[in-house]
């Protein structure tokens, strides 16, 4: 729903006053966008007699119409050629394209596999859309709370691979789905944390990077930098966080 020209809005409202009509609303909406995303989350009958948002919701139906083939069997064969690393690529590229025409975006250039989607700018109605979109590109059936649980790009390929390749998501990516949820919520604290907090998260980061440090000899490199940094300071270990996440 753009911004009307004041001069085409006072037109416009001055040619509805004389029909003595109690409710009126003047507003130019984009129906082609507008009339299938408020579809998509409940019928529209408030809008199903304009004849703009009638044509687009018409069009909206006919796309899905004549339809062949399961969309999800050939996206499970195309990722059965591919490494792993080359699968997360692929249904990244698949989220981000649907993220951006979602949002409205001519590329997908600002959305990254570890940016928020309330970041991103969505709310109920959009995410209810991505849903829309992603079921229909990959044939699954996807709950309705899809962004919330899983509330990242990255994450969303997650789940996206685990339904569609035969040995699913490592076993580890959900810890590493949660590292990077974790330094998200850190890089949101950062810079208003009090020191007993920054105390606190830092003896626990320490703690983590010994549970997942390799038992080897003390002169092996993972070795080192365990040491190194269970050793740092409280500033240290926030700003490898920093480096290494690339978190400011």
């Amino acid at each position: 729903v753009a911004a009307m020209e004041p001069g085409d809005a006072l037109k416009v409202l001055e040619s509805v006053l004389g029909r003595g009509e109690e409710h009126l609303v003047v507003a130019d909406v984009d129906w082609e966008r507008f009339a299938p995303r408020l579809a998509t989350a409940r019928p529209a009958p408030l809008v199903a007699e304009i004849p703009e948002a009638r044509r687009a919701l018409e069009t909206t139906g006919d796309e899905g119409a004549g339809t062949v083939g399961d969309p999800a069997e050939a996206l499970r064969t195309e990722l059965g050629a591919l490494s792993p690393a080359e699968q997360d690529l692929r249904l990244l590229d698949l989220v981000r394209t649907h993220v951006a025409a979602v949002l409205g975006h001519g590329t997908d250039e600002a959305i990254t596999a570890d940016r928020a989607f309330k970041d991103l700018g969505f709310d109920s109605l959009t995410a209810v859309e991505l849903r829309k979109r992603l079921t229909g590109a990959t044939g699954l059936r996807l709950p309705a709370t899809l962004v919330f649980d899983h509330p990242t790009p990255q994450l969303l390929v997650n789940r996206l691979r685990a339904e569609l390749t035969p040995e699913g998501v490592r076993r580890f990516d959900s810890v590493v789905g949660e590292l990077d949820r974790l330094a998200s919520d850190i890089s949101a604290l950062a810079g208003e944390a009090e020191d007993e907090a920054r105390n606190e998260i830092s003896l626990r980061l320490k703690a983590l990077l010994q549970l997942c440090s390799p038992a080897e000899g003390p002169e092996s490199e993972p070795g080192r930098a365990a040491d190194k940094l269970a050793s740092a300071s409280d500033d240290d270990v926030f700003d490898f966080i920093s480096n290494e996440l690339g978190i400011s």
